[in-house]
């Protein structure tokens, strides 16, 4: 009897060991999606656009995630050194991270930021809100998605805790 319970508590203890180094086990992605730009309350305004991510995603035990690499936009121009393009995003409980570059310049450190960023669970969805955004005008960019309906619905589905019960449109 005394093995039989020495038995289950060990392969109890090694069962939740493999678990917990699973669900914590960073996952690297290097992942191209073609997505759409476009300004919230302005129907006319999008684009295509290629996003880049390059980087590793990781959750702790409490189910946070952090996001720890480069995201870059084809096409757009940041006032960052590109030794410096590496970020660190910790994503919140609505599932919003910001993306904040941070570098040191002739003895000054500086900061830049992009924006906020939401993903999904397996990063094959992104939505990223630019600069000062508002729910009104904010400009947007969503992958993957072929044209500005497709790039919204990205966004309120990856938004929704987010916007709490709103729609972007």
């Amino acid at each position: 009897m005394k093995k039989i319970i020495i038995g289950s508590l060990i392969s109890i203890l090694l069962i939740s060991t493999v678990y917990i180094l699973w669900y914590t086990f960073p996952a690297e992605h290097a992942k191209t999606f073609q997505g759409v730009s476009y300004q919230l309350g302005n129907e006319a305004e999008a684009e295509t656009v290629e996003i880049h991510i390059n980087g590793v995603l990781q959750r702790s035990l409490n189910g946070q995630r952090t996001f720890e690499g480069t995201i870059d936009v084809e096409g757009e121009e940041l006032p960052v050194p590109k030794d410096a393009r590496s970020v660190v995003i910790n994503f919140l409980e609505h599932g919003r991270g910001d993306i904040v570059y941070t570098w040191i310049e002739n003895g000054k450190p500086h900061t830049y930021s992009y924006g906020s960023v939401f993903i999904n669970k397996n990063l094959s969805k992104v939505t990223i809100l630019k600069g000062d955004w508002t729910l009104a005008d904010g400009l947007m960019i969503a992958a993957p998605a072929r044209n500005r309906t497709e790039a919204a619905e990205i966004s309120n589905e990856l938004m929704k805790k987010y916007l709490d019960g709103r729609a972007l449109k």
